[in-house]
């Protein structure tokens, strides 16, 4: 079983974040995923932003067809005490935020969209995008409990906050 300590030394020594990340439970998410890979290479400048992602199957992303698991990949910025202040705090990203993607993405499960928008269609993409976020954000807060610190718990809602105020501008 991991504790903050493993957490801890995981921040400090690149080495062990790959062991780290695979000897988390993902409980239910599990069966969405099929890969949760830490990318301490070129990729990260791309997602400088990013602290975790999740990439459909292709033929999820590019042919509709629901069933299949999805690709976590874990940024060097996820491993930031002040982003995650403790383990749990990791943990609630990677399983009830990325996990949420995944399982959307596994069931085609889109919300308020039937389909994802046709990629010209950009601010039917940007609102998908937003929405994505948000039921990614909705899921975590639902799972929040008395191990996840106060500055984590009040940025993710922050940022809640924000995507709303985000959607409102659009006229969603």
């Amino acid at each position: 079983m991991l504790s903050q300590q493993d957490y801890e030394d995981a921040i400090k020594y690149n080495a062990l974040r790959q062991n780290f990340i695979d000897r988390i439970d993902r409980g239910g998410t599990a069966e969405f995923v099929f890969s949760v890979n830490y990318c301490s290479n070129g990729l990260f400048w791309r997602h400088s932003r990013k602290i975790m992602t999740t990439k459909s199957h292709w033929k999820e992303y590019y042919f509709g067809k629901p069933g299949y698991k999805s690709r976590l990949s874990v940024y060097p910025g996820s491993f930031n005490i002040n982003f995650h202040p403790s383990f749990v705090d990791f943990c609630s990203t990677l399983i009830f935020h990325e996990g949420s993607h995944a399982r959307d993405n596994f069931y085609r499960n889109f919300g308020v969209f039937n389909s994802r928008p046709h990629a010209m269609d950009i601010e039917g993409s940007v609102a998908f995008e937003l929405f994505s976020e948000l039921r990614a954000i909705d899921n975590q807060i639902r799972n929040f409990n008395c191990d996840n610190s106060e500055s984590f718990k009040s940025r993710v809602e922050r940022d809640r906050k924000r995507i709303v105020r985000e959607l409102v501008t659009l006229g969603w």
